[in-house]
């Protein structure tokens, strides 16, 4: 069975706090060198684009998916951050079809932490504390 996956993600925003919150990535400047795809070899494929976010004004990084039974897809995103004051990793996110999304952050040590939320069909915000 294939599933059509059209997915957006607008403004990374870190935050340890009300007081502190900064943009991390405002999708204005996704170069090819720092952002790609990657799919298995099952048939899944995988593609994205720079598109309007949920408010005027905000970019957002639309991914189109189309995955085979038992595959898997998704989009890199490569960037030098220091998070150590962050609390969280906030972002909007919608997408066509409800279901589970998974985030993975590799840190300088090369140790990947992968975060799993809940994804609905209308723009809502995602928390993933650290």
């Amino acid at each position: 069975m294939k599933r059509i996956l059209s997915l957006l993600a607008v403004v990374f925003i870190s935050q340890a706090s009300v007081a502190f919150a900064a943009v991390i990535e405002d999708w204005t400047g996704v170069a090819g060198g720092n952002t790609g795809t990657y799919q298995d070899s099952t048939g899944s494929k995988i593609d994205f684009v720079v598109d309007a976010g949920p408010k005027g004004g905000q970019k957002a990084l639309k991914l189109n998916a189309n995955k085979a039974a038992s595959g898997y897809c998704g989009v890199y995103h490569t960037t030098t951050l220091d998070l150590s004051k962050s609390g969280s990793f906030k972002f909007m996110a919608k997408s066509t079809v409800a279901g589970d999304i998974q985030m993975a952050i590799v840190d300088a040590f090369n140790v990947q932490y992968v975060a799993k939320f809940p994804i609905t069909t209308a723009w809502a915000e995602v928390n993933v504390p650290f």
